[in-house]
C-alpha cells in the first residue's frame, strides 16, 4: 500500500496543483487540443495532469517533447 502512496505523491509533485484554480491534479489519459504558432495539434490517449476541480489539462514537458 505504501508503494501506491509513493507513486501518487511522485505524480502530484510532477504536476503540482492547478495553476488556474489551485485544485488537485491527477494523471489520466486524455485527448488534448493544443494551438501553437497558429497550428492545431491534437494529442490522443496521452498521459496528462487533469485538475479534479476545474478540468484543466496539462502535459508534462517530457510528454510534449516525446509527441513533438
Amino acid at each position: 500500500m505504501e508503494i501506491g502512496g509513493i507513486q501518487e505523491r511522485v505524480r502530484r509533485e510532477e504536476y503540482g496543483d492547478c495553476s488556474f484554480c489551485g485544485g488537485e491534479v491527477k494523471e489520466d489519459r486524455v485527448e488534448l487540443d493544443y494551438r501553437y504558432k497558429g497550428k492545431l495539434f491534437i494529442f490522443q490517449n496521452v498521459p496528462a495532469g487533469v485538475c479534479q476541480q476545474c478540468g484543466e489539462k496539462n502535459l508534462t514537458a517530457k510528454v510534449a517533447k516525446e509527441n513533438n
